[in-house]
């Protein structure tokens, strides 16, 4: 699917996934995965110029992971974005051909607590994606790696020890991304894995807290300003709105009709909650905030 803002390819290149996440919202299959020719035929005839492995599925699983770089950077390719849980790149081999090709790394990792990983991957390989993010940074490629923490009933209580634990570890990466779970795919209602904004809040806002006072930048996507009122500069849909881009990406469903947000000023701003949070926990939470955008301040690191 192309994002016609950025004139990015974002792709699926793997047929499935190695891991097994609960919260999953988009489990792949077979049938989902295009030819490689196809999708060189697309980006000589769109001229595209940047291309995002992983938007489904996990790329490195794909056996001619390196292949379909090189043939998509033949086909005119020229920046490659890989969304991946990285167990692969524990291979040092891999990981240090990829450094090499890939621009940006958009690390998924749900914990850093072995336990906790297990649990919401289905699969004790931790270590592997531990030892990918060491391998990351021993081949120079800390500097365009982020890492995204799914917010989740599952690993909530452990936020901001995750925090100190990026910050001793990591220390000069791009960014970490506290992303609110979804309730689509295997989540199904699961109110154990969505958890209501305001118990997530104070956790979510002192791993920001840590993260910034451990020298790393955090930002925090898919959650409501109303329950950030005092981080609402950490928001990454407040910093692209703020930026002039728009501050919902492409193929989100629409928020929900909530009589709170058509009175609050930070709405335009603001991810607001979707129908999925709603089935589970209601619209109640939420509060319109009289803030004016303008008096947040920039987020400085």
């Amino acid at each position: 699917m192309a994002d016609k803002a950025n004139n990015q390819l974002n792709i699926s290149a793997a047929a499935g996934c190695n891991l097994h996440c609960v919260y999953c919202k988009s489990p792949v299959d077979a049938a989902k995965m295009p030819p490689l020719a196809d999708i060189c035929a697309q980006v000589r005839a769109q001229r595209i110029k940047t291309v995002c492995l992983g938007c489904s599925g996990e790329a490195t699983a794909n056996p001619d992971f390196l292949k379909w770089l090189g043939t998509l950077r033949n086909a005119g390719v020229e920046r490659f974005t890989l969304s991946t849980n990285a167990v692969a790149l524990s291979d040092a081999k891999l990981c240090r051909e990829a450094a090499r090709a890939i621009d940006f790394f958009a690390v998924n990792l749900p914990s850093h607590r072995p336990e906790i990983y297990a649990a919401i991957t289905g699969a004790d390989k931790f270590a592997d994606a531990f030892c990918a993010l060491k391998n990351l940074k021993k081949y120079g490629a800390l500097g365009k790696l982020s890492i995204a923490h799914i917010v989740s009933g599952c690993n909530l209580g452990a936020l901001p020890d995750f925090a100190d634990w990026a910050a001793k570890n990591f220390k000069g990466l791009l960014f970490v991304n506290l992303v609110f779970v979804h309730n689509a795919g295997r989540v199904r209602d699961n109110a154990a894995i969505v958890p209501k904004y305001s118990e997530a809040a104070v956790f979510i806002k002192l791993a920001l807290a840590k993260l910034k006072l451990g020298g790393i930048k955090g930002v925090v996507q898919h959650f409501p300003l109303c329950h950030l009122n005092g981080y609402e500069a950490f928001s990454l849909e407040f910093q692209r709105r703020r930026d002039g881009q728009p501050p919902v990406e492409q193929d989100m469903p629409p928020r929900a009709r909530c009589a709170a947000c058509k009175k609050c000023t930070l709405a335009a701003s603001c991810y607001g909650a979707r129908e999925d949070y709603k089935r589970i926990h209601g619209l109640r939470e939420l509060k319109a905030s009289s803030l004016d955008p303008a008096s947040v301040p920039e987020l400085l690191y």
